[in-house]
């Protein structure tokens, strides 16, 4: 078992123990996993391996149960915008 493995256990573990005692507008562990995620773990530099793990992983997460707010919109934007520019930079075709 790898520390991905583990850590998305602990995600995934904390979603099912407080997703019920939210209220409305409240943010859970899976907002909060996702926002980690793209802050630190989307850096132009990452070896696939290391997105391979992580994504591996995190499909396994039960995302329908997120609904994402403008913040982490906002943020998706970013990566976005990041990993195309990190295209550009490092491909012939651009």
């Amino acid at each position: 078992m790898g520390m991905v493995q583990l850590f998305s256990d602990c995600i995934l573990t904390l979603h099912q123990k407080f997703q019920d005692h939210l209220l409305p507008g409240q943010r859970g562990a899976l907002w909060l996993h996702l926002m980690h995620y793209c802050e630190s773990c989307t850096a132009p530099m990452s070896p696939e391996y290391i997105l391979f793990a992580y994504h591996t992983e995190y499909i396994k997460l039960p995302w329908k149960d997120m609904y994402p707010d403008q913040m982490l919109m906002e943020e998706f934007f970013k990566v976005s915008q990041q990993a195309r520019f990190h295209l550009q930079q490092n491909s012939k075709w651009f």
